[in-house]
C-alpha cells in the first residue's frame, strides 16, 4: 500500500522557491531543500523528480503569485503614471522589508540561466510577454483617457518601461538606498 504523503504539496513549493529566489538553482543543494523543507530526500525526490524540476516548478509558482499580483495591480488603472509610481514604491517597500536582499526570482533565474536551459528561458519569456502585455494596455488605457501622449508608441514604451522595472530590481539587490531609488523613480517618470 502506499504511503500518504505527510506534507502539503504548495507550501513545500513555497519554501522551496524563497530557498531557490534566496540562494539560486546552483548554490541550493539537495541538503539545503531537505532541510528548509523539512522533507526527507525521498520524499522530495518521490514527490519532484529532481532538482531542475523543483526548481522550475517554484519559478512557475513565482509566475503565478508575484507576477499575477503585478499584472492585476497594472490592469486595475487608468493613470498610467500613478499606476507605475505604485509599481516602483511597491517594489521598493518589498525590497526594503527583505532582509535576504532576494531581489526578482525571474530576474536572478534569467541572470543564472541565461540561454542555458530553454524550459526556463520559455518561463521567464511567457512571463515577460505577460507583463509587458499589461503595461501596454495601461499605456493605452492612458493615452484613450487624455492621460498620456499618443504619440507614444505603446508597445515600445512597454519594453522601455520593463527594462526599467527590471533594472531597478536589479538595483535594489544590490543595495541601493531609499533616497537614490527615488530619484531613480522620479527620473524615470518624467521620461514618460
Amino acid at each position: 500500500m502506499a504511503r500518504l504523503k505527510e506534507f502539503d504539496e504548495i507550501e513545500i513549493l513555497d519554501k522551496a522557491m524563497n530557498l531557490f529566489w534566496h540562494k539560486g538553482y546552483v548554490a541550493t543543494s539537495a541538503q539545503d531543500l531537505v532541510k528548509e523543507l523539512g522533507i526527507s530526500r525521498s520524499s522530495l525526490y518521490d514527490t519532484f523528480d529532481d532538482k531542475k524540476t523543483l526548481y522550475i516548478k517554484s519559478l512557475k509558482r513565482y509566475t503565478q503569485t508575484q507576477s499575477t499580483d503585478l499584472i492585476d495591480f497594472l490592469n486595475s488603472g487608468n493613470d498610467f503614471k500613478f499606476v507605475i509610481n505604485l509599481v516602483f514604491n511597491k517594489i521598493i517597500k518589498q525590497s526594503l522589508e527583505d532582509s535576504k536582499k532576494k531581489g526578482c526570482f525571474i530576474v536572478n533565474s534569467s541572470i543564472e540561466f541565461s540561454c542555458n536551459s530553454s524550459e526556463i528561458s520559455n518561463i521567464i519569456n511567457e512571463n515577460n510577454d505577460k507583463i509587458k502585455e499589461a503595461i501596454t494596455e495601461l499605456i493605452k488605457r492612458s493615452q484613450d483617457n487624455g492621460r498620456l501622449s499618443i504619440e507614444i508608441e505603446a508597445q515600445k514604451m512597454s519594453s522601455f518601461v520593463y527594462n526599467n522595472i527590471l533594472g531597478f530590481r536589479v538595483m535594489l539587490r544590490s543595495g541601493a538606498n531609499k533616497d537614490e531609488l527615488q530619484d531613480i523613480v522620479s527620473l524615470i517618470l518624467k521620461s514618460y
